[in-house]
């Protein structure tokens, strides 16, 4: 059933980004048709991002690195794949305020994401609005270059967590 559930997702979404902040964002405007290309090179970011997660969690073999893996690898999903929605990023969400007791890092990188999903949320709700009254404009950017220096953003503080993992004292 579940299986079923995210193969009807991912081909009745056949976007780069379904208003999610993501690297898709950065390069153009929501709901723009996603090529075979995108969605694999998508997929061969999160599942080299996962790698290096697995490769770290192998190392240490702790539960603490195992929170940060989890955070990671879930923004790794949510920031590199196309087809996203800003729900996605809830669970990384938690995982990085799950964080927060190990570094202080992921304090303000919960704060930072908690932000930037807020922002994503309004922007959301607002594609609604616009799409429910038939308002005159542009669906696909309402935030011109707004949602893209959000979505530049959470690329680069996604990479800074990883880097700040990847250097983080060997357990």
């Amino acid at each position: 059933w579940l299986l079923g559930r995210y193969a009807f997702g991912a081909s009745h979404y056949a976007y780069n980004s379904v208003n999610a902040f993501n690297l898709w964002t950065i390069f153009g405007s929501f709901w723009m048709p996603d090529t075979a290309r995108q969605a694999g090179l998508g997929w061969a970011f999160a599942l080299a991002a996962t790698a290096l997660a697995v490769w770290r969690y192998l190392q240490a073999r702790t539960t603490v690195v195992f929170l940060q893996c989890c955070a990671l690898t879930l923004l790794a999903f949510f920031l590199l794949t196309t087809r996203m929605h800003e729900r996605y990023v809830f669970d990384a969400v938690l995982f990085l305020i799950a964080c927060i007791a190990i570094d202080r890092r992921y304090l303000w990188a919960a704060i930072f994401f908690s932000c930037t999903l807020t922002a994503n949320l309004a922007y959301s709700l607002e594609y609604l609005q616009v799409m429910d009254r038939h308002l005159p404009l542009n669906s696909r950017d309402l935030w011109g270059p707004i949602d893209r220096a959000i979505s530049l953003l959470n690329v680069l503080a996604f990479f800074w967590l990883g880097h700040a993992l990847m250097e983080s004292e060997r357990d």
